[in-house]
């Protein structure tokens, strides 16, 4: 049995059992990681308090904006790359490496000497520096595990994922428990991603050499011509989740960006769920790329029904639940938050099955295609956060965020149905009716007041029920070889 159990969570077998593989692994690593590092973020906003955790969230979502910048695609390039050729391009990798780090050097020197002038507030200027330095740690893991996703090994990913997290929270709980600052908890992080980022090199020390050995200088410009389009996508990524805070910031002070980081930060682990999954498929969907009408339309079929059949009751759920939720999380200082919860809990059922059809463009290939898409998100983002904030506050900000997606991805949906021939509603009908019932009984357990997390638990038993109920195939399907 045990060595059944070891086969199938260490070693690659068929496509179904390698994607459940590094899904699993991809899960475990990334959702608890973040479940591990949520829960010093509970304790951080109720410690600082709005003002300060806002003057933190703000350092933070500029540095992962600024950040982008120096990653130019290039992490979702190695991963194609390594997957389709192998090491026949590693000349071509090679320069892309020397790319990625010359910019994330670059970075770090452009926010050491330009940080006093990046934020309104004054406490959170003091930590931009620091939170570049975060994510400049977290670049070389990022790296390296694009290489471990190109080998199918998420199991690597999954280990340091979680020292990461490990670390982030326990340095963090104890500088902040000493000192009580948001200084203290910014070190916190820097110190846990450094940890992560020196395991990481450990775990891939015999491929980083590769990378250093054979540099040519005349890939570089070829390089960045295949990486632009992942980088586009990625800048419009940064965009969409950071740019929010940056502008509340600007326009409204640090205790309104605070509310709404509250809002956002559970939305975002969610958004883990989907990416990855997206991220255990990727190898696979670059490979049967060229069948895009054959294996290749039903894998991307079946992906986009099992993230739908995750988010729908998500979305749902969040939306009814949205006050609750805010008051366990953070107690009643932050239910401000909770209407723009329950509108970011809609981007769920939106967001999910974009990340899948966005990894399925970069399989196909066919990301050029899409760099006009990606800035017309960027600028409707940015216009309707600015029309928005000033008479809605956070919750216009939300709507907004809202409002892009659903236009932009309905978009996205149309411009990939033109390279593949899919059809989704077919896999979707019991999902959707399935959703709809499980919404009408969590409201009917909010109404007469019930405990949230039974009013969770009940909501869900009651979802699988009726997907057994009406024999939905997706779910059965995951029980057969």
């Amino acid at each position: 049995m045990l060595k059944k159990i070891s086969a199938r969570l260490f070693k690659n077998g068929s496509p179904k059992e390698t994607i459940l593989k590094n899904t699993f692994w991809l899960l475990l690593g990334q959702v608890l990681g973040r479940l591990i590092r949520t829960a010093l973020i509970v304790y951080a906003a109720r410690v600082l308090g709005a003002g300060s955790w806002g003057a933190f969230s703000y350092a933070l979502s500029l540095a992962a904006f600024l950040s982008i910048f120096s990653d130019l695609g290039l992490n979702a390039f190695t991963t194609r790359e390594l997957s389709r050729e192998g090491t026949k391009n590693f000349s071509l990798l090679s320069a892309g490496f020397f790319v990625k780090f010359f910019f994330t050097a670059l970075l770090i020197v452009l926010a050491f000497l330009f940080s006093s002038y990046l934020s309104p507030l004054e406490e959170a200027r003091g930590l931009i520096f620091i939170a570049v330095l975060i994510f400049a740690f977290d670049s070389v893991r990022d790296f390296g595990s694009s290489l471990t996703r190109a080998a199918e090994k998420m199991e690597i990913e999954s280990s340091v994922n979680i020292f990461t997290n490990l670390m982030i929270a326990a340095l963090g709980f104890l500088l902040l428990f000493s000192f009580k600052n948001s200084f203290s908890l910014a070190w916190g992080y820097a110190l846990g991603s450094l940890s992560g980022s020196i395991l990481m090199i450990f775990a891939v020390r015999k491929t980083f050499p590769l990378f250093l050995k054979k540099i040519n200088f005349s890939d570089i410009k070829r390089v960045l011509s295949l990486s632009l389009p992942f980088s586009v996508m990625s800048i419009m990524g940064a965009v969409m989740i950071n740019t929010d805070i940056v502008i509340i910031s600007w326009m409204l002070g640090a205790e309104a960006t605070g509310l709404f980081a509250a809002a956002e930060k559970p939305i975002q682990l969610l958004y883990l769920l989907p990416s990855v999954f997206a991220a255990s498929l990727f190898p696979m969907m670059s490979r049967i790329s060229e069948n895009k009408n054959g294996e290749f339309k039903k894998v991307f079929e079946k992906s986009i029904s099992a993230v739908l059949a995750l988010a729908l009751p998500i979305s749902f759920g969040g939306f009814i639940l949205s006050e609750n939720i805010i008051r366990l999380l953070y107690g009643p200082a932050y239910l401000a938050s909770g209407l723009s919860f329950a509108i970011l809990s809609l981007t769920i059922f939106i967001i999910f099955p974009s990340i899948i059809i966005g990894n399925a463009v970069f399989a196909l290939n066919e990301q050029k295609k899409l760099i006009a898409f990606s800035c017309f998100g960027m600028l409707g983002n940015i216009i309707l956060d600015i029309v928005l904030i000033p008479k809605f506050g956070i919750a216009g900000c939300a709507f907004a965020t809202l409002l892009n997606q659903l236009a932009i991805n309905t978009y996205l949906l149309f411009r990939v149905k033109k390279i593949v021939s899919f059809s989704l509603f077919p896999h979707l009908k019991k999902i959707i009716l399935a959703s709809l019932l499980m919404s009408a009984l969590t409201f009917s357990l909010f109404y007469f007041e019930f405990h949230l997390i039974s009013n969770i638990l009940l909501s869900s038993l009651f979802y699988l029920a009726l997907l057994l109920l009406f024999k939905e195939k997706l779910l059965f399907s995951l029980f057969k070889k």
